[in-house]
């Protein structure tokens, strides 16, 4: 009997374990359902070919062998040598090389969280069936500089500011160190928000609290 109650203990608090980690998952519980990219409903192609319906999850996850462990991501990152351009009012390219300005390499631009969203918005990558992203559903190639202010370095004001550390481009120094950069998931989820144009933390009328995370002072 005690065997049994030990066991029976063990695995309710390995539910309340499972429970506690979900909760600290950035996407976890957020649903796709009726946001734009919800590709179950049929895509509208570029030169107006029509897609099949597709899986809610799998057009961007892969359960087995996905091209990056994090969130599972099947998707092929966009290449790095295509030029990024960046900083609004007078382009900036990324290098492939560490050049000690205040922005991401280009090889870390990529394999971040914006890596994820330019997998499907470089304007050469197919969304899926070899349909390509329509120049009206932010089809933004490679110049991002009128794009707020991508692959700028952000500070960390305290060990606890999540808004920085959980959605923005991130990058591991040599020293063990995290650099943290304005990517797309500074202000965008890929998943469903009240909010047009999917903004974090969004509300219905296209208003945002994340614009304060970094226009704090205005």
């Amino acid at each position: 009997m005690k065997q049994i109650k030990l066991g029976l203990g063990l695995i309710v608090a390995s539910l309340m374990f499972v429970g506690q980690a979900n909760a600290y998952v950035p996407y976890a519980g957020v649903p796709i359902q009726g946001s734009a990219h919800d590709f179950v409903n049929t895509y509208l192609g570029a030169n107006g070919q029509t897609s099949p319906a597709l899986n809610l999850c799998s057009t961007c996850h892969e359960m087995h062998r996905p091209a990056k462990m994090e969130a599972l991501w099947g998707r092929q990152n966009p290449a790095a040598e295509n030029a990024w351009a960046v900083q609004s009012h007078g382009s900036v390219h990324l290098l492939n090389v560490e050049d000690g300005s205040s922005y991401i390499t280009a090889a870390g631009f990529v394999n971040a969280t914006s890596g994820k969203c330019l997998s499907c918005h470089d304007g050469v990558s197919a969304i899926a069936n070899g349909v390509t992203m329509a120049a009206g559903r932010a089809n933004f190639g490679v110049d991002l500089s009128e794009n707020h202010n991508i692959g700028r370095v952000r500070s960390v004001n305290a060990s606890t500011d999540m808004t920085v550390m959980e959605f923005n481009d991130k990058v591991e120094q040599a020293d063990g160190s995290m650099k943290y950069y304005i990517g797309c998931g500074t202000c965008h989820t890929m998943h469903h928000t009240t909010a047009p144009k999917l903004v974090r933390n969004g509300d219905a009328g296209g208003n945002s609290t994340v614009c304060l995370n970094c226009h704090n002072t205005k």
